[in-house]
């Protein structure tokens, strides 16, 4: 992403817990990528600085770390950095949550679509909302968004699971 939006033009700063030891490391990462030095040698306007220093440059804020590691990376980045960003995958989350809304409306399940809804609405309140505390909103956030998708995924078990109750019919010559 970071070095196709600078071929776009745009100023890119990645950030990382600790920009020395991301730069020092000689191994590939866990999905194979060649090291952050070898990368960085070939795309030379990206900048490497921390989470902090990242989310300060950035008027929009990529979130590309694992699940376990966007909260950390979120509350190293600083409210005061955050405020007034929707970090993008949130946003994403906060699509597929109105996705799902409409889809339960379609389907007659208007629980699971005012959940779907409300999970959506709740999470850009609480990081959208001024003032103090964006590291906790942006938290509490994160535990809305997971508890709706894990239990989207409950419930597509359930139904996976249910024999079929529709019939069909094959007619032919």
């Amino acid at each position: 992403m970071a070095a196709r939006l600078a071929e776009l033009g745009h100023s890119v700063t990645v950030g990382t817990r600790d920009p020395a030891a991301t730069t020092a490391r000689t191994e590939p990462d866990g999905m194979g990528n060649p090291p952050f030095a070898t990368w960085h040698a070939e795309h030379p306007d990206v900048t490497l600085a921390t989470f902090e220093q990242a989310a300060r440059h950035g008027e929009i804020v990529l979130n590309a770390t694992g699940g376990s590691g966007s909260l950390p990376a979120l509350t190293a980045a600083g409210a005061d950095n955050l405020r007034g960003k929707v970090p993008v995958a949130f946003g994403t989350l906060i699509g597929v949550c109105l996705v799902f809304a409409r889809r339960f409306v379609g389907c007659g399940r208007r629980g699971w679509a005012g959940y779907s809804a409300g999970t959506a609405v709740t999470a850009l309140a609480l990081l959208l909302w001024p003032g103090d505390g964006g590291a906790v909103r942006t938290g509490v956030a994160v535990v809305i968004t997971s508890a709706w998708s894990t239990a989207i995924a409950v419930d597509a078990r359930i139904e996976l699971s249910r024999p079929a109750t529709r019939s069909a019919a094959l007619i032919t010559d």
